[in-house]
């Protein structure tokens, strides 16, 4: 049985904590949403055909700067903010409705998803893990095995299972802004995946990944929660131009 921490701060921020209980409790609240449609994904001009990979020199100067604030934080700081995070979005009322989940292997200093496994197994929900494939929407399988890759990410094999309304995906990403929109290690696998998936998509990070704005492409998608250790922060009211 995994015992997931409280929301408690380190260095006795007590008053602080008591702040961020009571609006992560006006957060987890919400009532579970219907699916909203998403952006069409609309590659620009300069791009290979079917590809969305990202090769502009001021968002690629903003993924290394985030990648290293991420890679910053301290052991304490990382302990605790993988913990917490994982917390928060388990006791989100969407996440305990869900009947699937799709997580991810955490790479390159993201947020660590194994207690969200660990707790989605013990209550009975379904957990698949999304395979990339180059220049392909993401593929969600029921894990069976793990392969080990020299780069990226371990690849998983298994059963290939389609997501459907009311099944989250947890998304990572190397920044987010405060309109929910995401930066990611520039190969496009959620932005070609989310504009047709009728799962909810909550982006999981620390809140150091952070940021009020974030340069955005036409093909760019939002999620639909944001989770971090210190809140949750929810898009769904606001109109997409």
């Amino acid at each position: 049985m995994h015992h997931l921490v409280d929301h408690g701060r380190p260095g006795g921020l007590g008053a602080r904590r008591d702040v961020d209980n009571q609006r992560f409790r006006r957060s987890a609240t919400l009532p579970v949403p219907t699916y909203r449609p998403r952006l069409s994904a609309r590659p620009l001009d300069g791009c290979s055909k079917g590809s969305l990979i990202d090769l502009s020199p001021t968002r690629s100067s903003e993924r290394e700067k985030f990648r290293l604030r991420r890679r910053s934080l301290t052991v304490e700081a990382r302990t605790f903010g993988q913990r917490a995070a994982q917390a928060r979005l388990i006791e989100t009322a969407q996440v305990k409705a869900a009947p699937r989940l799709a997580l991810y292997r955490a790479f390159d200093g993201e947020v660590d998803t194994s207690l969200i496994e660990a707790w989605a197994t013990e209550t009975g929900k379904d957990v698949v893990y999304p395979r990339q494939e180059p220049g392909a929407p993401l593929s969600f399988l029921r894990v069976k095995t793990w392969s080990t890759r020299a780069r990226g990410p371990d690849r998983p094999e298994g059963e290939r299972v389609d997501l459907e309304q009311g099944d989250v995906v947890v998304v990572p990403g190397v920044a987010f802004d405060f309109e929910g929109y995401r930066l990611g290690l520039g190969g496009g696998h959620y932005d070609r995946t989310l504009p047709t998936c009728p799962a909810l998509a909550i982006g999981l990070a620390f809140e150091v990944q952070r940021v009020p704005r974030l340069p955005r492409e036409p093909w760019d998608q939002p999620v639909d929660l944001l989770v971090t250790e210190l809140d949750v922060y929810d898009f769904l009211g606001r109109e997409i131009l």
